[in-house]
């Protein structure tokens, strides 16, 4: 029995599925390695699983102003009222779902003419892949504003889905902080108040690949799409000093309902930080002459 197997659920899938990423706490032996597979790929389905019996309930319908139409386009996943569980007409093969995949700087484009670029998409004249950032990771913005990065990783869609899958699918559309009733949820059996790159890139590649038209898992184009390469993006994306520290600390503050990461501001009035910054401003100056003084 691997150590902390139980209490580690979601680093098992990571290693099953994104196996260049380092993870602590795990020295893996060889033998262990089906056992690894076997749950990592047993919790990424349940995951799947949860986010398609939810997902209907967070995709609102898009209203498109399109020059040479008279009345607005409307792009929605559902028919006569009812959303469509067809994932064979999702991805690029619907609208509502292009507009989510497409990288969001090609958004507006997209949004000019939507059944043009989606034509581009399905013969490859138009690009967008694990290098590209899709839209669904982006919250709403429109024209060309000051700084986009503000905007990343804070979609309404992405943060109901990391909540659905930490906090419970009742408290996805919750206020930030609250949580759902019934059965415990991840975050409360093992006491996780905190937000990794690592959770963040696994939820995202949940979302793009439920968004797209593969039925199942392994039936992902490497390249195409290849979801080791995008999760390894994302994850180094969110390891960026000032920007990672940013978008984590906006999703600890909407799943748990604190803004605070592992104690920052306690570096303040921290008299041993103060020390060490001390210390290390003297050991870099330059040494001292040879005509010192003898006491």
């Amino acid at each position: 029995m691997l150590p902390l197997l139980e209490a580690r659920s979601l680093d098992l899938v990571l290693l099953s599925n994104f196996a260049s990423i380092s993870l602590p706490l795990f020295t893996v032996r060889r033998a262990d390695s089906p056992q690894i597979d076997h749950h990592g790929r047993a919790g990424r389905t349940a995951d799947l699983s949860t986010l398609k019996d939810h997902i209907h309930n967070w995709i609102p319908d898009v209203a498109l102003e399109i020059m040479g139409e008279d009345e607005p386009v409307i792009l929605s996943p559902r028919v006569d009222g009812v959303f469509s569980k067809n994932r064979g007409d999702w991805g690029w093969n619907s609208l509502w779902s292009a507009r989510l995949l497409v990288k969001r700087s090609a958004r507006d484009e997209f949004d000019q003419d939507p059944e043009g670029y989606q034509e581009g998409l399905r013969h490859a004249k138009k690009r967008s892949n694990h290098t590209t950032l899709p839209s669904f990771l982006y919250a709403e913005y429109s024209g060309v504003p000051d700084d986009p990065l503000r905007y990343l990783f804070r979609s309404p869609l992405l943060m109901q889905a990391y909540r659905c899958i930490w906090t419970s699918p009742e408290s996805a559309t919750k206020d930030p902080g609250m949580g759902g009733t019934g059965r415990p949820s991840i975050s409360r059996v093992h006491s996780i108040d905190n937000v990794t790159p690592e959770n963040v890139g696994y939820i995202a590649c949940l979302l793009r690949h439920i968004l797209s038209s593969e039925v199942s898992w392994k039936d992902h184009n490497v390249r195409v799409f290849n979801g080791s390469k995008f999760f390894d993006k994302v994850v180094d994306l969110l390891n960026s000093n000032g920007f990672g520290t940013s978008v984590l600390m906006y999703f600890i503050s909407h799943v748990y309902g604190t803004t605070t990461i592992d104690d920052v501001d306690d570096d303040v009035d921290d008299e041993f930080e103060s020390l060490k910054r001390a210390l290390a401003a003297r050991d870099a100056e330059p040494e001292p002459s040879s005509n010192e003084p003898v006491a």
